[in-house]
């Protein structure tokens, strides 16, 4: 994981790259949508929609190509999030090949096609992303009390050093054993909300493995 940690970076900021891209696109058509006089509305929705779908496209293979070298996470949130991406990806190609073939002529079904995507696909693949997120969590947690343990076991350390490394460590498995009953959870934005508390609490704890490392050199000197 700390070996990635570079690549993970360069994801991260392509992908937001790669969604601002989608967010202008939609904005464009939405303006030309306006812009349009009746009998051309349909094939500038159907076209503005078809870039846009495969600019979608485009986000899911790189996502699925992240998610198939991603280090951490346990192998059943990554087959799941594989899973649900390629769902997704399958869908939009589905459409994609339904507005070419003239299949879709009406502005109801564009409607009804995008209500699909929006409430059965998406909301699958990004519950199983914030599961891979979680479970990478958990596995950094896990490194980090190892870590911890390895000190106290392999450097002689004083007393107040002791005391504040095992306070780190007793912090750390109390959030990585709430961190874990997250991925009960079902609804995606009341585990991400969840998550993202989970993760200031395990701040709390290193700050206090900080506070060892400082407080040892220190007594070092």
């Amino acid at each position: 994981m700390m070996n990635r940690r570079k690549l993970d970076q360069e994801y991260a900021s392509e992908h937001q790259m790669r969604r601002e891209k989608r967010r202008k696109m939609r904005l464009e058509c939405r303006t030309d949508i306006r812009k349009a006089n009746i009998g051309s509305m349909m094939p500038i929705s159907q076209n503005c929609f078809r870039a846009i779908l495969s600019t979608e496209l485009e986000i899911l293979r790189k996502q699925k190509s992240y998610v198939f070298s991603v280090t951490g996470p346990s192998e059943r949130y990554i087959n799941s999030a594989i899973f649900h991406i390629q769902n997704l990806s399958d869908a939009i190609s589905t459409i994609i090949k339904g507005i070419d073939s003239g299949t879709h002529q009406s502005k109801e079904e564009l409607q009804g096609i995008k209500k699909t995507l929006a409430e059965v696909h998406l909301p699958n693949k990004n519950f199983a992303m914030t599961q891979i997120r979680i479970s990478r969590a958990l596995a950094w947690i896990n490194h980090l009390i190892i870590r911890l343990e390895d000190v106290q076991n392999t450097i002689t350390i004083t007393e107040p050093v002791e005391e504040k490394i095992g306070q780190a460590i007793a912090c750390l498995e109390t959030q990585e054993d709430a961190i874990k009953s997250l991925l009960s959870l079902e609804d995606n934005d009341t585990l991400i909300a969840a998550f993202r508390q989970g993760q200031s609490d395990v701040k709390f704890c290193i700050h206090s493995a900080r506070q060892a490392a400082i407080l040892n050199t220190e007594l070092e000197q």
